[in-house]
């Protein structure tokens, strides 16, 4: 699955530092729970799986959401949609 290929090469580039792990995947909606090692730039790790997943679906992926866990641990859920081919319309 591609969603799975894009989360191994975001973990591959980004771990220790975040790991993420796929929650569920279906109806345009990719849902990720990421452990991060600080908050610092919270936003930018999130967004970093977006990037990777619009080049491995070839569709335009929007974070929708950023719900934080509480805990011990950095966690937060990021909620991913799906949007039209990203080539669609592209008029260049």
């Amino acid at each position: 699955m591609q969603v799975e290929e894009a989360i191994r090469e975001y973990n591959s580039a980004r771990s220790p530092e975040a790991e993420a792990k796929l929650i569920s995947a279906r109806g345009g909606r990719i849902e990720v729970e990421f452990k991060l090692a600080r908050a610092c730039s919270l936003l930018d790790w999130v967004e970093d799986l977006a990037l990777i997943l619009e080049d491995k679906l070839k569709a335009k992926v929007k974070l929708e959401e950023i719900r934080e866990q509480e805990g011990e641990e950095i966690k937060v859920i990021g909620v991913f949609k799906l949007e039209a081919d990203r080539s669609a319309g592209d008029s260049s």
